[in-house]
């Protein structure tokens, strides 16, 4: 799902995987760390933990304009292990 060819040679075979839990105010600033880096994740997990503010929401409409792929697994309840 590469928008941007420039970026190929960035790339690295790899997954970030970030928690959040009502993280709608960090999301952003999360992701364009990430893609910031020297060298890019082919994907970016995200697991919520049950969120009840607009986390989903946020991350939806934010991986709508970038180049890699944004996975959400989304679990209802936060649990402590």
């Amino acid at each position: 799902m590469m928008r941007n060819r420039n970026l190929k040679d960035k790339y690295i075979d790899a997954t970030v995987v970030m928690a959040t839990y009502n993280g709608e105010l960090f999301l952003k600033k999360q992701s364009e760390s990430i893609l910031s880096q020297t060298s890019i994740p082919k994907e970016i997990l995200v697991v919520d933990a049950g969120s009840t503010d607009n986390t989903i929401k946020v991350l939806k409409e934010y991986t709508k304009n970038t180049y890699i792929e944004f996975r959400l697994v989304f679990r209802k309840k936060y649990r402590v292990y």
